[in-house]
């Protein structure tokens, strides 16, 4: 994609941890097929990996500086799979437990590995604020994830068919989910008209409005619908786990997986409809960014998990693996849809693969200049730059063209 930034590079390590995650998960059946035959570790009779357990927590630990964006996401799904119960008596309660004493020891190992690196890091975070002004419009969203959510919900149907469960319990669960997310959002309305800390947010975000509430109010009337059907999905999702785990051997280790990816995508995609971390943007858009981009994955690889089972358990459940990837590959119109908007917006002279023959058309002088950098310093040799800025590329050529490191020399 010709970006070689952190959200990008970490993608193979996400997936790394996944695989790591879905070899820790336990088989299904109990041992002697009596969960209480033995109570070695977590009580099953399973004795838990350690060395495994060991090198799942350390692969999404080194997310934290490759892209501490994908860290929690990583790390919860490796330390879910790891407390994962094998037997179903007493399952849910076990499984928060031994996720909690789980997440504790991972956290304390990043912190042990990777002191040297949080002894000098420095984060550009200055607090989390309250997503007002932006609901996620429905057509957005789904030209983002419309591909992927298909998969996600064969993925659903088929836990469904193994677990039928009573529409008036996920019903009541979405609703306390859905009760909550207004709570917040009330709650931050109420912060950001009735305190100091409030009313100068609300004042930087939208400078010179008057009612600036009766906009937010507006705006989430027509923008509901990405954040209720996204808890409603999460709340569907979180009660087929639950019956999976109180069912336990009679589970498929791959379809909780799944679930549980797709749990985890729903997760990272609700989250910025309610808060966004406040950075150097200061908007939600690199929070919307960071999450989408781990949300695509991890629908991605649940999807694709729900087609191979779909494929496998024949039925009417392979015409709709069929179906699911021909809507999937849909997608695909992008990188095409895309090559030709880049040809179409190139001029007839800086059409090629080289990407520096416009610079060397139309600004020799810059040319000139690289050439003399490549010919006259070593590979190693660190140039400073008058003051500019780092995003633009007129401003950063000589680093992008001759591969020499560059610092950037601070203004007045």
């Amino acid at each position: 994609m010709g970006d070689d930034h952190p959200h990008l590079l970490s993608m193979p390590i996400v997936v790394a941890s996944l695989t790591s995650a879905f070899a820790l998960m336990p088989g299904a059946t109990c041992p002697d097929g009596n969960p209480q035959a033995s109570r070695r570790i977590w009580g099953d009779g399973l004795p838990l990996r350690w060395g495994s357990v060991a090198l799942g927590v350390l692969v999404a630990a080194s997310l934290l500086a490759i892209n501490t964006w994908d860290l929690p996401a990583a790390m919860a799904v490796v330390v879910v799979a790891a407390a994962w119960p094998a037997c179903g008596v007493g399952a849910p309660r076990r499984l928060v437990e031994r996720t909690a004493v789980l997440a504790m020891v991972a956290l304390a190992v990043t912190g042990v590995v990777f002191a040297p690196y949080l002894a000098s890091v420095q984060s550009p975070v200055q607090g989390v604020r309250p997503n007002l002004w932006y609901p996620t419009p429905l057509g957005e969203f789904l030209t983002m994830f419309g591909a992927l959510l298909p998969g996600v919900a064969l993925l659903v149907w088929l836990a469904w068919l193994e677990d039928p469960l009573p529409l008036g319990q996920t019903a009541r669960a979405a609703g306390a989910l859905v009760l909550a997310a207004l709570s917040f959002l009330m709650a931050s309305a109420v912060w950001s008209a009735f305190t100091d800390a409030g009313r100068a947010w609300m004042a930087a975000v939208a400078p010179g409005i008057e009612r600036p509430l009766a906009i937010v109010l507006a705006r989430w009337v027509r923008g509901w619908p990405v954040l209720v059907l996204g808890v409603a999905g999460a709340a569907a999702i979180g009660s087929l786990l639950r019956a999976r785990l109180a069912r336990g051997s009679g589970a498929a280790v791959g379809l909780s997986f799944g679930l549980l990816l797709a749990g985890v995508g729903l997760g990272l995609v609700l989250v910025p409809e309610l808060a966004y971390v406040h950075d150097v943007f200061a908007t939600r858009m690199n929070t919307v960014f960071k999450f989408y981009y781990q949300a695509w994955l991890y629908f991605a690889v649940a999807g694709a998990l729900a087609v191979v089972m779909a494929w496998q358990r024949g039925d009417a459940t392979r015409s709709a693996a069929l179906a699911v990837l021909g809507i999937s590959a849909c997608g695909l119109v992008y990188p095409v849809a895309a090559i030709g908007t880049v040809i179409s917006g190139a001029s007839g002279t800086s059409r090629s693969l080289d990407a520096l023959v416009s610079i060397r058309q139309e600004r020799p002088d810059t040319w000139a200049a690289i050439e003399w950098v490549r010919g006259h310093t070593p590979p190693d040799a660190v140039i400073a730059l008058a003051p500019g800025t780092s995003y633009r590329l007129d401003e950063s050529l000589l680093s992008t063209a001759t591969g020499r490191p560059t610092l950037r020399m601070a203004g007045p």
